[in-house]
């Protein structure tokens, strides 16, 4: 019954939630997952668990939006880079035309880093301040 709600009657309904990862989100909320169920059925009633399904939807689009956003920065940023070239913080801002320190961190730089693509010069020590970054050798 789960799965009918979580991925058939959706992907009938519109295709695009056939490549929406919502039953990854319900493995990570499991006793979310049991509890409404257990609520469903102690009421004999299926909107506990209907919600709970649809809030998983939308947190897997929701999720998918984030992550489609955050790798056009991530490529804007890696498609600038030349390769062997270590870049100061502040010239990596200027290719991608920001001036904002924490949104390019947060948007750019740090997806990058936790994606494998681009890696500190200096790792032990990410705010010395003879930091530079550089694409990863194997891309």
């Amino acid at each position: 019954m789960g799965r009918l709600w979580q991925t058939l009657i959706p992907s009938q309904w519109h295709p695009i939630f056939i490549n929406i990862p919502v039953e990854s989100l319900i493995y990570q909320n499991q006793r979310a997952y049991y509890d409404a169920l257990q609520v469903s059925t102690n009421q004999t009633d299926s909107a506990p668990f209907i919600e709970f399904s649809l809030q998983m939807i939308l947190d897997a689009i929701l999720n998918s939006n984030m992550t489609a956003q955050a790798n056009e920065y991530v490529s804007q940023l890696i498609n600038k880079i030349h390769k062997g070239k270590g870049y100061s913080l502040v010239e990596l801002m200027a290719l991608v035309n920001l001036s904002h320190r924490a949104t390019f961190q947060k948007n750019y730089l740090n997806p990058a880093i936790e994606s494998h693509l681009i890696e500190r010069t200096v790792p032990d020590k990410p705010k010395s301040p003879k930091q530079k970054y550089r694409l990863i050798n194997n891309i």
